[in-house]
């Protein structure tokens, strides 16, 4: 099962409740994250519920790995603190955010993500000092990943793609920017998906 929605056109297994607590919290780069958080995690438990099942194992991609990292060190819809969440599979994911997110008022940069059809506040929340200050609360260390609710999570990380791939999405990769951070995927850094 797959989830893309964050918000435009609710899910039609969504209650009414559901949607008031999502449309609450706005696609602006202040709440955009925790919006996203907990549609996921009602996705989440929808499927649990669908299908009987009593865990998820959750596979991301790039900012969904950051979505998903919210999603248990905020215990979103209690899913850390139940242990629903057996096995977290990260690929190439913004999990400490995104470096170049700090060029977030370049127009050129804009521009580059724009083109990725990625949201400005989603570029914005990436940042590193964002993660750090806003999203990492336990102890606000971007790359420790010591929550307490990780405890009995396997997690796997697959990062970054060939170092010398050319272009992504017909976007040149970044690795021009990146002297000594080679493999990425175009936006990330390997140290961002650490």
């Amino acid at each position: 099962a797959s989830v893309e929605y964050y918000g435009r056109i609710p899910a039609d297994w969504m209650t009414p409740q559901d949607v008031a607590e999502i449309e609450a919290l706005p696609p602006v780069a202040e709440t955009a994250l925790p919006r996203y958080a907990r549609i996921v995690a009602r996705f989440i438990r929808h499927k649990l519920a669908v299908t009987g099942a009593r865990q998820a194992n959750v596979v991301c991609h790039s900012m969904g790995c950051l979505i998903t990292r919210y999603i248990i060190e905020h215990d979103i819809d209690t899913l850390a603190s139940e242990s629903r969440i057996p096995r977290f599979v990260t690929m190439a994911g913004a999990l400490a955010g995104s470096r170049l997110a700090a060029l977030y008022d370049n127009p050129d940069l804009v521009g580059i993500v724009g083109s990725l059809g990625l949201d400005f506040a989603d570029f914005v929340l990436l940042q590193p000092d964002v993660i750090t200050d806003r999203w990492v609360t336990w102890d606000h260390r971007r790359f420790e990943a010591n929550h307490p609710y990780y405890g009995g999570i396997q997690i796997h990380h697959v990062s970054g793609t060939f170092p010398n791939l050319e272009e992504a999405m017909n976007v040149a990769v970044l690795d021009v920017m990146n002297p000594e951070d080679l493999a990425n995927d175009g936006v990330l850094y390997l140290d961002d998906t650490y």
